[in-house]
Formats: C-alpha cells, sequence, structure tokens
C-alpha cells in the first residue's frame, strides 16, 4: 500500500512535517515490508503443495513396492536389535541355501540342496553335528547323532529301506530292515553278521537265532536247526494233524531220523541210510504192541519183529522179501514155535511144543507137506 503525502499550499512549510527525503524512505520501507509478507505466503503454499506431493510420491511407491512381481538379491541377510545375524538366505555351487544362527553365532541349521534333492543339517550350540536328511539316488537318508558327535540312529529309504541303531564304532548293532525273506528285526555283531533275526519269511513269521556255526529257527512252521552250509539239521513242526514231528538231517540235509504219529495216532520212529532211504521202522500198534521192521534201501522188509499181548513174533526174509525163518508164540499153548521155509515160503520144517508141553519137529517135502515127526514119547 503506498503512502501518499497530504496536498499543501505551495511554498508552505510546516516545521511539523518530514522533508521529501524522509518520505521517500518510508515509502520503500513500506514496499520491502509487502514483497516479505507476499513471499512468506508463496513460501507457506510451497511448502504445502511439496508436502502433498511428498505424500503422493510415498503412497505411489509404496504401492509399486508390494505389486513387485520379483524381487532378487545374491544374499539375504536378516540380523536381529543387536546387529546379531540370525538368517542368510543365499546360493552355492549346488543351489540355494538358507542358513539359521543363534544370538551367540553359532550357525545351527543348513537347508539346501544336493545332487538328488534337499539337504538338511542341524547343529547343536557347540558347533556338533546331531541331524542330517538327504535324498539319495534311491531315496533319501537320515542320521542322529549324540551331542558328542557319536552315530547311534541311521534311517535309510529305498529298495533296501532300514532304520539301524549303531554302537560306538558307527557300526550297526540292531536294525529294522526290508530283506529279501521280508520284513524283520535283526541284530549284528561288530563284523555285520546277522546274530537274530525276528521277522517274515514270506508269509511266515519266524525267528533265527545265529552263533557262527548252526543257526536255530523258531517260526510258525516249527523250530529248525540249521548248520553253517545252511542245511537242515534238525527240525520239530506240527504235522496236518495237529501231531508233533522231530526229523534230523546229515551234513548234507538228508533226513536220517525222524518221529511222528501215523494216520491212528500211534508213535512212529524211521531210521534211514546217509541217503535219505528207511532202512528201519519203528511203529506203536492198534493192539497193545509194537512192530520193527528192518529194510533194504529200496525199501524190501529183511526183518520184522512184532509184539503182542500173547507174545512176540520174527520174521526173516529171502532177498525177494518171503518169510524163509518165522518164530514166535504158539498159538494154543504157553510154548512157542519155529518155521523153516523154503525159497517160495513154503513151509519144510516146524517145531513146537505141544499142548501137553513136549517138543515136536515136523519135517514137509518141498510142497508142505509132512514127511516125517519127531516128537517125545512118554
Amino acid at each position: 500500500m503506498e503512502h501518499l503525502a497530504p496536498h499543501l499550499p505551495p511554498h508552505y512549510e510546516d516545521p511539523d512535517m518530514p522533508d521529501d527525503d524522509t518520505i521517500q524512505r518510508l515509502q520503500r520501507l513500506e514496499r520491502d515490508l509487502a514483497t516479505l509478507r507476499r513471499s512468506r505466503r508463496r513460501d507457506r503454499a510451497g511448502l504445502l503443495a511439496m508436502a502433498t506431493a511428498g505424500t503422493g510420491v510415498l503412497m505411489l511407491a509404496a504401492g509399486d513396492f508390494t505389486a513387485v512381481d520379483v524381487l532378487q538379491v545374491h544374499r539375504l541377510e536378516i540380523i536381529d536389535e543387536a546387529g546379531h545375524l540370525v538368517l542368510a538366505a543365499s546360493a552355492d555351487d549346488a543351489g540355494g541355501r538358507l542358513d539359521l544362527w543363534t544370538n551367540g553365532g553359532a550357525n545351527v541349521m543348513r537347508l539346501g540342496v544336493n545332487d538328488h534333492g534337499g539337504d538338511m543339517a542341524i547343529w547343536n550350540s557347540a558347533g556338533v553335528n546331531v541331524f542330517g536328511a538327504y535324498a539319495t539316488g534311491d531315496g533319501a537318508t537320515a542320521g542322529l547323532w549324540s551331542a558328542d558327535g557319536r552315530p547311534w540312529l541311521r534311517l535309510a529309504g529305498g529298495q533296501g529301506a532300514a532304520l539301524q541303531l549303531l554302537d560306538d564304532e558307527a557300526t550297526p548293532a540292531l536294525e529294522l530292515v526290508r530283506d529279501e525273506r521280508g520284513a524283520a528285526l535283526r541284530t549284528l555283531d561288530r563284523t555285520g553278521a546277522t546274530r537274530l533275526r525276528l521277522g517274515l519269511d514270506g508269509a511266515v513269521a519266524g525267528l533265527d537265532m545265529d552263533d557262527g556255526e548252526s543257526i536255530l529257527h523258531l517260526g510258525a512252521d516249527g523250530l529248525a536247526m540249521i548248520n553253517r552250509d545252511g542245511e537242515p539239521a534238525l527240525r520239530v513242526g506240527i504235522d496236518s494233524d495237529g501231531s508233533a514231528t522231530l526229523s534230523i538231517h546229515n551234513g548234507e540235509g538228508r533226513r536220517v531220523v525222524s518221529a511222528s504219529a501215523d494216520e491212528s495216532g500211534h508213535g512212529r520212529l524211521v531210521v534211514a541210510e546217509r541217503g535219505g532211504s528207511s532202512t528201519c521202522v519203528i511203529r506203536a500198534s492198534g493192539e497193545p504192541g509194537a512192530t520193527i521192521a528192518l529194510t533194504t534201501p529200496l525199501g524190501r522188509t529183511m526183518l520184522a519183529l512184532a509184539s503182542s499181548d500173547q507174545g512176540g513174533l520174527c520174521n526173516l526174509m529171502n532177498e525177494r522179501g518171503v518169510p524163509v525163518f518165522i518164530a514166535g508164540y504158539a498159538r494154543g499153548t504157553r510154548g512157542g514155535a519155529l518155521s523153516v521155509n523154503n525159497g517160495r515160503g513154503v513151509q519144510v520144517v516146524s517145531i513146537a511144543a505141544d499142548q501137553r508141553e513136549r517138543g515136536v519137529i515136523i519135517i514137509h517135502d518141498e510142497e508142505g507137506r509132512r514127511t516125517r515127526t519127531i516128537e517125545t514119547r512118554p
């Protein structure tokens, strides 16, 4: 606003009025003050516009950040409030890797990859590896270690899947496996040899104990002892009729002794020669008594013995199996009787005690006709 001097008469000088120079200086001060006021108003308007624009820029930037599809870095690190590194994501020669640290700076976990797939390792705060799991060409493997680094459990997948407990020398001592016979629990010695196996053998469950010289097998099919050549030495089992059976085998695995019950429920014992052919059969009979038969490996009976509640009998046969000698008790008497036969089985000589308990010898011809009798006369 301009300040104007009042209109005065010419040549009038008022001693109380300022001179022209003073008035001009006052006018300049008024103009400068007005200019300063206008400048301050423009500055305030500019600052408000800048603040508004800045807020818009930040909002726009924030909107762009949340809309980012890909964020690429060579290494991403996360630190705690104290500046300690606690997580890092990076890449190594095999692929991606994620590491975790404690606040004390111990690297306790790593996730990574290998040529077959994922790889995971866990350390304790002392830096000792206590767990590991990784993919393999046959499946996967996992392991547990003690606090001082001694391995004590291993889990492996794939065709030879197994869960193993390890000894102090990292040798499997107990394992749960799926072997060629089926699923099994096995104990092993320091050489890796199986000493005890509990599991399936096909469709039958069983228990095997191995002392290095022989194997004791106990299963649903019975009890068996196996020699070091893998041949059965002894078997005890249950027959189809529910009766027990026992068989003893030679070193070649052939049965040489067997004990069982026959179809009538009587006991039966068979002794065989080296090749497994029976040569002696002992069995209980239906009546009180028993029979013993000695045979050739071809099954031909050479000697037969029998017992009953009346007495004993003995039969001797020739090479054709024909009875040629018969001895036993005499029917109707308390004495004995003996018969000698020819090669056709025809009786040619008989010796017996008669009803009066005297000896009688009878001679027959080749057709069994009596030709002579020798007896004791009173």
